[in-house]
């Protein structure tokens, strides 16, 4: 995620919202994503090497994927 991303800060019942509209077939919006430019398997400077430079970052939608992503893992 970018810096300008803030924490996640939804609540369950917002969470639970989501999935309710989603249940639903409300829309929920789009997600937008930045394509950095960087190749598959670069790295970052001053990281670990199994650590790698991510090809996208998430500019819009990252309270819903966080969520999506929670639930489905568990």
């Amino acid at each position: 995620m970018p810096d300008i991303q803030r924490p996640f800060v939804w609540a369950s019942k917002k969470v639970r919202d989501l999935f309710d509209s989603m249940y639903r077939g409300y829309p929920i919006g789009t997600l937008m994503l930045w394509e950095t430019g960087a190749e598959a398997g670069t790295r970052q400077i001053g990281l670990e090497a199994a650590d790698r430079a991510p090809q996208l970052l998430i500019v819009d939608g990252q309270q819903r994927l966080t969520s999506l992503y929670a639930v489905l893992t568990g």
